[in-house]
């Protein structure tokens, strides 16, 4: 299934989106994706120093394609970083199983 997370017009994450839950369990559904879309426009990169969908650190340009879960259980936090490299947020993807 594809999880998406807004990012809103401040750059923050919508609320609703800040810990957004996973599974790469194919039993359950899995494995999950994660796509980030803005809502207003303009260009941000997540920034993980431990990645939930390859091993060690990724930065993913949004807008951009959906990334697939494959790493370990637990919760990965990152960055939302603005066109400048600024951090605006800093939520969760967990992956529960």
């Amino acid at each position: 299934m594809v999880k998406q997370v807004r990012i809103g017009r401040d750059g923050k994450i919508v609320d609703a989106d800040r810990e957004v839950r996973t599974t790469k369990d194919g039993n359950k559904g899995g494995p999950d994706q994660v796509h980030w879309i803005t809502l207003g426009g303009g260009a941000y990169t997540i920034s993980f120093q431990n990645s939930p969908f390859q091993p060690g650190s990724q930065k993913i340009a949004v807008p951009g394609g959906a990334q697939t879960v494959s790493q370990s259980i637990g919760k990965y936090k990152y960055d939302v970083l603005d066109s400048r490299g600024a951090v605006v947020d800093d939520p969760d993807v967990i992956i529960d199983s």
